[in-house]
């Protein structure tokens, strides 16, 4: 019980006991008028002065005394009750408000918005042709987007602007994943504000989320929303966040946020309704942050096809609308050759049915700037070929399989 309570408890309780002493016993009036009656020595003054200095006003008839002392008697148990539930309703009521684990709106703004970059794709002139978002999640410049933020456009280039206005027009890729539109890229850069990273596992319906974005290019924008359900995307079976977070076009690749200030996913489509907004869960993307590769792309392709036995004429991009996948493999412990070679086959009996696809390979190779046992390279013709292998029936099956025996991967897909 709180000690104000207990104290006013206290107090009430004294009070209601010297009133009741106020009421004379059972049979007290009758013998006091018979005492006055017979008795010839009057009682001592002391008495009486005790008396009246202790219960004042007049003295009741027995009943009617009764009754208004029940009656007060109740009303004090009403008011305690009352007094004894507001601490709890108080209680109660700070659960849905921030905790110690939550913070306030705009704590979360202050903490997150310096760690999330304006991306847009500029024309020759300079002139925007996209624009989209995306959240820094490393001090050395590693950040999350869409996969469509990022789609290369015919003359443009892509632009990163940090909160505190710097550009950067050197972009590596470190991972693109066409089917599910997320993409991990990263600028060279030290000492960047970033995002921490929640756990997508463990959203809730009815969860708070925020969103910081730029939508029609209006940067560091807050919204406030709460989670809608956990869908399963009903074509390639990969879960998404619905949510009511208001996000505009230009907010594609923002963050999605909880009250702890954690990006649990990245944020994606809305729907034509009011209020039908999707994110891709974070978890799916922690797996390609790595550290990125010390070169340029174009060479980190060029130099994982090279030491993967190709031809040397395959070494080259052959028309600007090349693309070539590499990854590169680390393989689980106890991983058989013949478990290799039925993944190598799986990706060469796909690319048997797709029209498009130019070379597949896979080698051992000892790549920096991580240890890695294998370079895993596909060449497409266009980027038409690449999303036609992403989307074959029998792509899921493999990828369910190649994630059974390998440890870890970097996945960046160039485009030349």
């Amino acid at each position: 019980m709180h000690k104000s309570f207990r104290i006013a408890f206290a107090v009430l309780l004294a009070a209601a006991l010297r009133k009741e002493r106020c009421r004379p016993p059972k049979g007290m009036a009758r013998r006091n008028a018979l005492s006055s009656t017979n008795e010839s020595t009057p009682r001592p003054a002391t008495s009486q002065r005790n008396t009246s200095s202790s219960c004042r006003g007049k003295e009741k008839p027995e009943g009617e005394h009764g009754m208004k002392a029940t009656a007060r008697f109740l009303a004090l148990m009403a008011l305690l009750a009352l007094v004894a539930s507001a601490p709890a309703v108080a209680r109660q009521g700070s659960t849905t408000g921030a905790g110690p684990q939550q913070a306030s709106f705009q704590q979360i703004y202050k903490e997150n918005s310096p760690a999330v970059v304006m991306i847009s794709t500029v024309d020759s002139a300079g002139k925007a042709i996209s624009l989209g978002t995306g959240f820094i999640v490393s001090s050395t410049g590693v950040i999350f987007t869409n996969e469509h933020v990022i789609k290369p456009a015919p003359g443009g280039r892509l632009i990163i602007k940090l909160a505190s206005g710097d550009l950067y027009d050197d972009i590596s890729v470190i991972h693109v994943d066409v089917r599910r539109d997320f993409a991990v890229i990263a600028i060279k850069a030290v000492g960047l504000p970033s995002v921490k990273l929640g756990d997508s596992d463990k959203v809730e319906v009815g969860e708070q989320v925020v969103a910081i974005g730029s939508p029609k290019g209006l940067e560091s924008t807050f919204t406030a929303g709460v989670v809608s359900n956990i869908r399963l995307e009903s074509k390639d079976g990969f879960r998404f966040i619905q949510h009511q977070t208001p996000i505009s076009p230009g907010s594609s690749g923002s963050p999605l946020l909880n009250l702890k200030g954690e990006a649990i996913g990245i944020n994606t489509f809305t729907y034509g309704g009011q209020n039908l907004n999707g994110a891709i869960p974070v978890n799916y993307v922690k797996a390609y942050i790595g550290d990125p590769p010390s070169m340029t792309y174009a060479e980190y392709a060029r130099a994982g096809a090279a030491q993967s036995g190709a031809p040397a004429a395959q070494n080259k991009f052959a028309t600007p609308s090349t693309i070539i996948h590499i990854s590169l493999i680390k393989w689980k412990d106890g991983v058989s050759d013949a478990d290799k070679q039925k993944a190598l086959d799986g990706v060469k009996n796909m690319a048997a049915k797709i029209p498009g696809i130019k070379n597949v390979w896979l080698k051992a190779t000892r790549m920096q700037p991580r240890d890695y046992h294998a370079a895993f390279v596909i060449e497409f013709e266009n980027r038409a070929a690449a999303e036609a292998y992403a989307e074959h029936p029998a792509h899921a099956e493999w990828s369910k399989f190649f994630l059974s025996i390998r440890e870890a991967s970097i996945s960046p897909q160039i485009s030349n």
